[in-house]
């Protein structure tokens, strides 16, 4: 019997070792398999946060910087909008000062136009020009500077005939008025036009800028919008991210936990049976030895010394019990072969076969042991169970897991394959309009050129026309100054003969001289004209060819910028691939495992509740045998 229990022992200890070494083998895996996945999902955390964190850190610098340059685009228009009526109130300003000096010149010319063909006295002209006065306010000024040539001049001198008042005099006073007022009004409208071409050019420049900062306005703004949108698409990977990175974490600490409990108990108990062997080995030891051998030697004999008698009485006493055990047998057998019948189990039929054919106290052994044996069977059958249910529960978790990533790995490169494709053909857009920028440009180029020496021909030529026009102007007035010099100097010398003196043709003069004037007035402002458009033009190409080269590097950037996004795109694709490879033959594994589980775990032709109610039957029938043997 010793013997028989250390083999046992010796038995059981090996199998829970092995038990114990698939186990931890299994663990370890396991280990290796969860530590990789909180190492990924470490990364992609850390990842994802860091890009979160650098997403908003750019959108809120891109935020400040548009409301920056929101304040300088308000400053930029207030600005613009106060030199625009500080110009509007300067024009309005010349164009009273214009219209006063053109009164006072139209009344200087029809003054001087009425006393060239009238004879009047020096009192008869300030007559006059009181009465121009009283209907024109303007003719006062006139006076005002006529009382002041007067006061200047001889207060003594005689009062001159008409003649000698139109050749001189008020005349010259007022033709010299005349010259100043034309010189000034031509000194206010240069001044006039020289404030409009600045005011232009300003204008255009800050057009320009506030264009331009509207541009970079746009352009951050829609920086700012992406990389916010940036920041969500982090969070929504980093969530399910982190939320699997706990999820490894606590089942990696729960197994963990668990096979240092379950290690605990293994070593426990392999201390327990070492001991239990150890001490089972001395036993056998001690009872093999010569004292406990002629011990048992000894009594034995001395029991088989026994009178005859005595025998014989304990003889009749072993057939009387004989008896009644062969009848408590034959019940046992009896009612374990009906309830072999009813529940259909082998183990029970064969038990009565050897109840009712087996000697007595073997047959009480024989249940003893069988009780046993099936009470074991139960303990593994429920440790085999449980086994199988966790396992099949971390397996299935793990299948269920693994196919999650693997439907998210493929849902992620299917986008990112569409983000990819549209960037293609966003870039192939980019790289069309840049092509019609630089057509555009180039013909806007050529056409300009055109223009510019066109208008350069034009300016060219009226400059000349006006060179010629001045000196035809010189020589004109000269001549004519000449005739009225010497007619002037001889009258003061002789009479005045009946026939009127030639002093050149007075109509031609006024018709010529005014004809000249107007064509130099004509070439003048055609040549104002042409400066002002040329400039205008060349300030509308200016402006045409900045907002096309700007049109163009944004363009250029947004297409370096789309084909970084599709690189990373593409990497991000091949990173995604390898990933669902990994995953993909993680759930393969997962998969065989499923397989190599599925003959022992779940496929069983009675379920593990009727095998449990049919085994707790069967014991109850053998203990109720038992009970039967046990009471004889």
């Amino acid at each position: 019997m010793l013997a028989k229990m250390k083999a046992i022992g010796e038995k059981e200890m090996r199998e829970e070792q092995l038990v114990y070494d698939e186990y931890k083998d299994w663990v370890k895996s396991l280990n290796i398999e969860l530590a990789h996945e909180i190492k990924t999902g470490k990364e992609t955390v850390d990842t994802k946060s860091a890009a979160i964190m650098k997403a908003k850190d750019d959108a809120k610098i891109l935020g400040r910087k548009v409301e920056k340059l929101d304040k300088s685009i308000d400053s930029f228009q207030h600005e613009k909008q106060d030199e625009q009526a500080e110009r509007a109130a300067q024009h309005d300003e010349f164009m009273d000062t214009q219209a006063d000096y053109a009164d006072s010149i139209d009344s200087l010319e029809r003054a001087i136009q009425v006393m060239k063909t009238q004879n009047y006295d020096r009192a008869g002209a300030e007559e006059f020009l009181q009465k121009e006065a009283a209907s024109k306010p303007v003719m006062l000024r006139v006076l005002g500077l006529m009382q002041l040539s007067n006061s200047q001049g001889d207060g003594s001198a005689p009062t001159a005939d008409a003649y000698k008042f139109q050749s001189g005099g008020i005349l010259a006073v007022l033709e010299s008025l005349l010259k100043k007022f034309q010189m000034e009004l031509e000194d206010i409208e240069q001044s006039e036009a020289n404030k409009h071409s600045r005011h232009a050019q300003e204008n255009l420049h800050m057009k320009a800028s506030i264009k331009s900062m509207q541009g970079d306005r746009r352009q951050r703004a829609s920086m700012r919008a992406q990389r916010k949108l940036d920041a969500k698409k982090h969070e929504g990977i980093l969530l399910p991210a982190q939320e699997e990175l706990d999820a490894d974490r606590k089942q990696l600490a729960d197994i963990l936990a668990t096979f240092d409990a379950k290690t605990a108990v293994f070593k426990a108990n392999q201390e327990v049976r070492k001991q239990e062997l150890e001490a089972i080995a001395k036993a056998t030891e001690i009872i093999s030895s010569p004292a406990v051998a002629d011990s048992y030697k000894t009594h034995i004999n001395l029991v088989q010394k026994q009178p005859l008698a005595l025998m014989q009485l304990r003889m009749r006493g072993s057939l009387s019990l004989k008896a009644t055990r062969n009848n408590a047998q034959h019940h046992a057998a009896k009612y374990l072969s009906a309830q072999a019948h009813a529940l259909s189990s082998k183990t029970l039929a064969l038990a009565a076969k050897q109840v009712s054919t087996g000697p007595f106290d073997k047959v009480i052994d024989m249940i003893k042991t069988l009780l046993t044996k099936l009470k074991e069977e139960a303990a593994d059958e429920a440790d085999h169970k449980e086994w199988c249910d966790e396992q099949l529960k971390t397996n299935k978790k793990k299948r269920e897991k693994k196919a999650s990533q693997t439907e998210k790995l493929l849902a992620e490169i299917e986008a990112l394959s569409g983000t990819i494709a549209s960037t293609n053909e966003r870039i192939a857009t980019l790289a069309e309009e840049m092509e019609d920028v630089t057509e555009a440009m180039k013909k806007a180029t050529a056409q300009r050129q055109k223009e510019n020496a066109e208008n350069e021909a034009t300016i060219a030529d009226t400059k000349a026309g006006v060179q010629a026009v001045k000196r035809a102007l010189v020589i004109l007035k000269e001549f004519y100054s000449t005739q009225e010099d010497f007619i002037q100097k001889s009258t003061s010398a002789r009479l005045v003969p009946e026939m009127e003196e030639y002093k050149g043709m007075k109509g031609a003069k006024g018709g010529v001289i005014g004809m000249m004037e107007v064509i130099e007035t004509d070439f003048s402002r055609l040549l104002a004209d042409t400066k002002a458009a040329e400039s205008q033009a060349k300030a509308e190409y200016d402006e045409f060819m900045k907002d096309a080269k700007d049109s163009k590097q944004t363009k250029h950037k947004e297409e370096v910028k789309q084909k970084l996004g599709k690189d990373q795109d593409q990497f991000e694709v091949a990173r995604l691939k390898k990933d669902l490879k990994g995953v993909q033959v993680e759930a393969k594994k997962a998969n065989e495992y499923f397989e190599t589980l599925k003959p022992t775990c779940m496929e069983v032709q009675v379920s593990y509740e009727e095998r449990v109610a049919r085994r707790k039957e069967e014991i109850a029938a053998l203990e109720e045998a038992y009970k039967v043997l046990d009471s004889k």
